[in-house]
């Protein structure tokens, strides 16, 4: 056994004295903690019945690394999504801290993590209810028989996939498969997915196949600053949506005036100038093919909430407010479905 699992190029290495078998992770800290242990049948019957395990974990691992210097040499490049298995209560709060500060109008490079809890239901419920993040999507997995890394890379790699161009960022992801990771041990039903759900803790569920898709993919963010149930920017799709928006308008508004003249009117549309009603008229296009897009819509809406002015005191300084209606996804479908014995025609 020891000489197999050292022939194959996995997480683990093995030694063997008389009947037992030292199992030792490669890596240092406490990410394979959340390794399960267990004999399954993909070899056939080999070692079902002859094998015993002395624990379904593994023990004595702690510590995760710190990504500073990984955050800093992203630089001003733009990474919508990071995947990581570090989600120590130190590394999400250094992950959030980064993130939130790329979201700023100073820096607009926006970045959404992704990443997975490892621990029973009751410990996924402590960290969801422990955090509040906007731009963190953090899936609970119990009894993983992959490494961490491998749900989050899977997890990121559809994030990646499926929410960077319309209208496919509009969809929701649930039942995509997540390739490349086993089935986790337990996979929890229905009410106590939504009561993670509710805790901001992302879900998944199993295919008839028996592969691990998607149930729902959320945030982090639950409430207020008030503490006030908020689910504005709970679905992931949103995040998508709303950078998608910024960066077509920015690039729209860029593109058709870079080298502008402000005037408060341009009747004779001279070229070169540029008042705030073509700016408007300008957003008012653009809004519309990003509803043929399918990534927003409520033209009406969305019109009625347009403010384009020159500021009061910035006399080169053009305001604009916008009130965006995305696209929303259809997650549940609820019916009242009430039987009888006759019904009367007619009645």
């Amino acid at each position: 056994i020891a000489v197999a699992i050292n022939d194959h190029d996995v997480e683990v290495t093995a030694t063997s004295a008389l009947a037992d078998v030292t199992i030792t992770c490669v890596h240092k800290g406490d990410l394979f903690i959340s390794l399960t242990l267990e004999i399954t049948k993909d070899e056939g019957d080999v070692g079902k019945n002859t094998l015993t395990l002395s624990g379904d974990k593994l023990t004595g691992g702690n510590g995760y690394p710190d990504e500073t210097v990984g955050f800093i040499n992203l630089a001003e490049d733009e990474y919508d999504y990071q995947a990581t298995p570090f989600s120590s209560t130190t590394n999400l709060d250094r992950m959030r801290d980064f993130l939130d500060a790329r979201w700023q109008y100073n820096q607009q490079k926006f970045g959404h993590c992704v990443t997975t809890h490892h621990g029973n239901f009751g410990e996924h419920v402590a960290v969801g209810l422990a955090r509040n993040d906007k731009y963190i999507t953090n899936m609970g997995v119990s009894n993983g028989l992959s490494p961490a890394w491998t749900y989050a890379a899977a997890l990121g790699a559809i994030f990646a996939t499926h929410l960077g161009t319309p209208p496919e960022l509009s969809r929701p992801l649930q039942t995509l498969v997540m390739k490349g990771c086993r089935l986790p041990g337990k996979v929890y039903d229905l009410t106590e997915r939504n009561s993670l759900l509710y805790d901001g803790i992302a879900t998944f569920n199993k295919n008839p196949n028996g592969q691990m898709t998607i149930d729902r993919a959320i945030t982090m963010y639950r409430l207020t600053d008030t503490d006030n149930p908020d689910a504005s920017w709970l679905d992931v799709n949103t995040l998508a949506q709303m950078v998608y928006f910024v960066r077509f308008m920015k690039g729209r508004l860029a593109g058709k005036f870079p080298r502008s003249a402000l005037v408060n009117v341009n009747p004779n549309n001279i070229a070169g100038q540029v008042s705030p009603p073509q700016i408007k008229r300008e957003i008012e296009q653009g809004y519309l093919k990003l509803i043929n897009l399918g990534v927003v819509e409520n033209f009406g809406g969305f019109n009625k909430g347009l403010s384009v002015k020159r500021d009061d005191t910035d006399s080169n300084r053009v305001n604009i407010e916008m009130d965006v209606d995305v696209v929303n996804q259809l997650i549940v479908m609820a019916a009242v479905v009430t039987s009888h014995l006759q019904i009367e025609e007619g009645a």
